[in-house]
């Protein structure tokens, strides 16, 4: 989830409404399975794809639910 931007701006407190808004997007991919989760030592490996489908499927409505309240 952690992205480097070259502006420092974009890390502003202004900002982070705007920040945590693409961060419950990004989740809402990866549980999704638009988006692959991977490993931080092992690159190629989904740790999505280990999680139980009832599990994701919770997750994404989750997130779908807190992402219309912001």
């Amino acid at each position: 989830m952690y992205v480097v931007l070259i502006d420092n701006d974009k890390w502003t407190v202004p900002m982070t409404r705007t920040r945590l808004i693409q961060a419950l997007g990004n989740l809402k991919k990866m549980v999704s399975g638009q988006k692959q989760v991977d490993h931080f030592f092992v690159p190629n490996l989904n740790i999505m794809a280990e999680v139980p489908r009832e599990e994701r499927e919770f997750l994404y409505i989750m997130f779908h639910i807190i992402s219309k309240l912001f």
